[in-house]
């Protein structure tokens, strides 16, 4: 029976098998998706003959564990592939002009929707105005970078009730968004090739496995049907919203799924971004001093939403990014300590966070899922929230310090897939404001990795089988250009993925 099952001895090779501590090997052996040894060449190439299997030489290159991104919005993230990409725009002119050479590109289109610009950026916030300067008869949609605000044309607008999520002037708040989101409209069809580009843009960036999060019943259908056609080539574990828990409770989702899609949890959202000046503080914005953001529920709320959720054995993954937030959070989970580890129910964020909140999250052993590159792209972070905050912005390494349960994720596409660049942020820090008062939130290149890989697996259940390469676990693992630990600090960024292979199966080659 053994013999029938694919055999690959990987040899000659740099391997990493784990981060914390770091391990290494020259070779493995891989039998069917699972590693069956990782050590000598020798023993490799022995138990490779014996197994008829395919001797592989890699020549020396290097190879990791797969990355793991434990947040990111799969659906949204494909369709800002195929969207109009605004990040990195400088002026509501430059705005105007990349809106109407998509336009002109895309005239085939009923709705225009794009993503990316942040108003920092920009000069101001751009309106309704801005945008029917270039197009009055379609319905036009542009997010800002965070997914938490965005403005919209008045041909779209039209079509809304005014209300404090929807403005005269075409901004749209938080629960204003969701409204809007709905009249985007893309068929099962266009939907299965997007996801298929996507995950081969994922799986070129060495990512094998991530928690989809915010998942509509539309994407989770669509994905179960791709799953059952075997076309899914990397691990998904899915957190639906929250308007999705009425179809779990009534049956109509499987939450057990498989190695490739799993239904994990519920998504919810207790407060907005820092962006959008959203995220609720508990004293006000540096930058806005009538302002301490918006708080979504209050405790005797998510107390509700909690047992609910504890009751059908979800595990919940939580957004909240101010400190407010996180006391919200904090002070409704107190009342299920004895639930909180065997869920694993997760906060995601945690951006502005106060030192004794790091210690009751340690206390109540909650897991914490963190964007490292929320570091630079938030370059105007310590404008917003002034220099008495400084310590509490993305401290990363203090949470380590604390021994809370870590994942690294993008947010995607909010911040790049690219698991280098987060990892390279992530231990340069880079925000020069910011940097100036907490040099010591850097985090080693070990701590990164082990973080992106490990500490991921274990947000989604999965340490068992991800997160290292170990006998019996998974043969999730990519193939690099350059060893990480052989280059400078800048080169790391640039390291490209040659190789990854999901389940010992090759499914990107560079």
């Amino acid at each position: 029976m053994l013999m029938s099952i694919q055999v690959k001895g990987f040899v000659n090779a740099n391997i990493y098998a784990e981060f914390k501590p770091i391990k290494k090997a020259d070779s493995m052996v891989v039998v069917g998706n699972r590693i069956l040894y990782i050590g000598k060449q020798e023993t490799v190439e022995f138990l490779t003959k014996k197994l008829n299997g395919e001797i592989i030489d890699l020549k020396g290159k290097t190879i990791i564990p797969g990355f793991i991104d434990s947040h990111i919005h799969l659906d949204s993230l494909a369709i800002f592939l195929n969207s109009l990409d605004l990040k990195g725009t400088k002026s509501i002119d430059e705005l105007k002009n990349k809106l109407k050479e998509y336009y002109e590109k895309n005239k085939d289109l009923s709705f225009i929707y794009g993503r990316g610009w942040d108003q920092e950026n920009l000069g101001r916030w751009p309106n309704k105005y801005d945008l029917d300067e270039v197009i009055k008869d379609k319905p036009v949609f542009l997010e800002r970078i965070c997914g938490h605000v965005g403005v919209v044309n008045s041909k779209l607008l039209d079509n809304l009730e005014k209300n404090e999520f929807v403005k005269n002037d075409g901004i749209i708040l938080e629960k204003g968004l969701q409204e809007v989101r709905k009249m985007i409209k893309y068929s099962e069809e266009e939907m299965i090739k997007f996801f298929q580009n996507l995950f081969n843009y994922l799986l070129s960036f060495g990512i094998t496995s991530c928690g989809f999060v915010s998942c509509d019943i539309f994407s989770y259908n669509i994905l179960k049907k791709m799953n059952e056609k075997g076309l899914l080539p990397l691990r998904i574990r899915v957190y639906l919203n929250y308007n999705s828990l009425e179809y779990i409770k009534n049956n109509k989702i499987d939450p057990s799924g498989n190695d490739f899609l799993k239904v994990l949890g519920i998504k919810i959202f207790t407060d907005g971004s820092l962006g959008a000046r959203t995220a609720a503080l508990t004293k006000p914005y540096n930058d806005d001093k009538e302002n301490k953001g918006i708080l979504l529920y209050k405790k005797e709320e998510l107390v509700k939403i909690i047992k609910e959720i504890n009751s059908l054995k979800l595990q919940l993954a939580i957004h909240a990014i101010g400190d407010e937030a996180i006391d919200v959070v904090l002070n409704s989970f107190k009342e299920f300590r004895k639930d909180i580890e065997r869920f694993r129910h997760r906060i995601e964020h945690a951006s502005v966070i106060r030192e004794e909140q790091i210690e009751e999250i340690s206390k109540l052993k909650l897991c914490v899922c963190v964007q490292p590159h929320f570091i630079k792209s938030d370059w105007w972070v310590l404008k917003r929230l002034g220099e008495e905050r400084a310590k509490w912005i993305y401290p990363i390494k203090s949470m380590i310090n604390k021994n809370l349960k870590i994942g690294f994720s993008t947010d995607a596409p909010v911040e790049p897939v690219n698991p280098f660049e987060t990892i390279y942020v992530a231990i340069k820090r880079e925000n020069p404001d910011l940097l100036k008062y907490t040099e010591e939130e850097k985090i080693s290149l070990e701590e990164a990795l082990y973080y992106y890989t490990y500490g991921s697996s274990y947000l989604i259940f999965e340490e068992g089988n991800l997160g290292n390469l170990r006998t019996g676990k998974m043969a999730d693992f990519i193939v690099l250009d350059k060893d990480p630990f052989k280059v400078s600090l800048e080169e790391i960024k640039n390291i490209k993925v040659l190789m990854t292979f999901v389940g010992g199966e090759m499914k990107y080659k560079a």
